[in-house]
């Protein structure tokens, strides 16, 4: 598959994986300017939380290459599955 056929809009499955892939964009983002986030992974008991948070971030920052691009979309998606679950049963918890 061209680059062209990853970036064809007229193919719904593209514009999907596009606005996945920018959906994680302000996850990251918040990562890094909202103070609050370090205090949720506090409260909802990651040991170490700064760590978690690094790490969530750079998750978020591969999914969004790999999806944004098309790389390995299946796994990415999987990837992003377990991801977004792990983050909503925490803020389900807390």
């Amino acid at each position: 598959m061209s680059l062209a056929d990853k970036f064809n809009l007229l193919d719904g499955f593209n514009v999907l994986r596009i606005v996945c892939a920018v959906f994680f964009i302000p996850h990251l983002v918040g990562k890094f300017t909202v103070p609050a986030v370090l205090k949720f992974y506090v409260d909802v008991g990651f040991k170490p939380p700064a760590a978690w948070m690094y790490f969530s971030a750079l998750v978020e920052a591969f999914l969004t290459v790999t999806l944004f691009f098309g790389i390995y979309t299946r796994y990415a998606a999987i990837i992003a599955f377990i991801h977004l679950s792990v983050a909503a049963a925490a803020q389900y918890k807390l």
